[in-house]
């Protein structure tokens, strides 16, 4: 027989806790998330493990170039050049609402490059470089200056930038 059960927990809490015999069918389920979880995983790494790094011994000129070229055409709304740069969350294409969101945002803030102040390997990942940069926002009179980091990634033999 199995019930759910209040446990001993601080006070004014309660915890329930079930205490009765766990299903083999929930064991199995879970073995098979877990196994197929670290099978993704390890392919994944294999990919990236396979290809080489990037030569960074000349400095970062080339990383920083793709953060310059990806500003550049954000901001005359160059559909075709972000999307040969753009390295997209969900690993897709750049759709045209995608690219029409990109740059609006650019062309409303009237976000602008004003200069790369630093770069750097990422820690985790030697095909990384986190380019640091300042960025003027003009829409008002006195424009604001932020900072952001854009991620350069070496992806098949060239350098794109992770959004």
């Amino acid at each position: 027989m199995s019930s759910w059960r209040p446990a001993s927990a601080a006070r004014g809490t309660r915890v329930f806790v079930y205490r009765g015999p766990v299903s083999a069918w929930c064991v199995v389920i879970l073995a098979c998330v877990l196994a197929a979880c670290s099978r993704s995983t390890a392919a994944s790494s294999d990919a990236a493990a396979a290809e080489p790094a990037p030569d960074l011994s000349k400095g970062y000129g080339a990383a920083e170039d793709v953060v310059k070229a990806f500003f550049v055409a954000a901001e005359s709304e160059d559909c075709a050049a972000l999307a040969k740069i753009l390295i997209l969350p969900d690993a897709g294409t750049l759709t045209p609402e995608g690219c029409e969101a990109i740059t609006h945002d650019f062309t409303e803030s009237k976000a602008h490059l004003l200069r790369i102040t630093e770069s750097k390997v990422d820690g985790r990942d030697k095909r990384v470089v986190l380019v640091s940069t300042e960025v003027e926002y003009t829409k008002k009179k006195s424009g604001s200056l932020h900072q952001w980091v854009i991620r350069a990634e070496w992806r098949n033999g060239i350098w794109k930038v992770r959004f």
